[in-house]
């Protein structure tokens, strides 16, 4: 009876083993850091700044093995080429990634699409007002 006990204890065990590596693991690229890095205003195209060019670019990224960006897509333009160009430069140049995985975990290409990246043009300062004339004559 405790030889059926112990064999029975250890299929149960084995079968647990059986169903945790089972587990889907596939999980989709995610990015290594915060995506809003990837387009800091100093790379704003002059161009585009002295064109009084804003807009929302959205584009997917295509992800290889490596987590590295292969392929950008502009999935719906800011209406400017120099905007869509300049987001798909720098996401190709600065992101970086945890690939994407199968069911078993083992890294697969996979695709990221870019939540909006917003080109808005800094506002100008205010002017100071010019400085009032003493009313004492100092």
């Amino acid at each position: 009876m405790r030889f059926a006990t112990a064999i029975g204890a250890m299929i149960l065990a084995s079968g647990g083993t059986q169903m945790a590596s089972a587990r889907d693991r596939s999980a989709p690229p995610a990015p290594l850091g915060s995506p809003a890095r990837w387009f800091p205003p100093d790379t704003y195209p002059p161009a585009s700044v002295r064109a009084g060019e804003e807009g929302r670019v959205f584009v997917r990224l295509s992800i290889d093995k490596q987590g590295s960006v292969t392929d950008c897509v502009v999935q719906r333009s800011s209406g400017f080429p120099r905007l869509d160009n300049a987001t798909c430069v720098l996401a190709r140049r600065r992101a970086l990634f945890a690939p994407a995985t199968d069911r078993k975990g083992r890294p697969v290409n996979g695709t990221y699409d870019v939540p909006g990246v917003l080109w808005k043009l800094p506002s100008a300062p205010e002017p100071s007002p010019a400085p009032l004339p003493d009313v004492n004559g100092k």
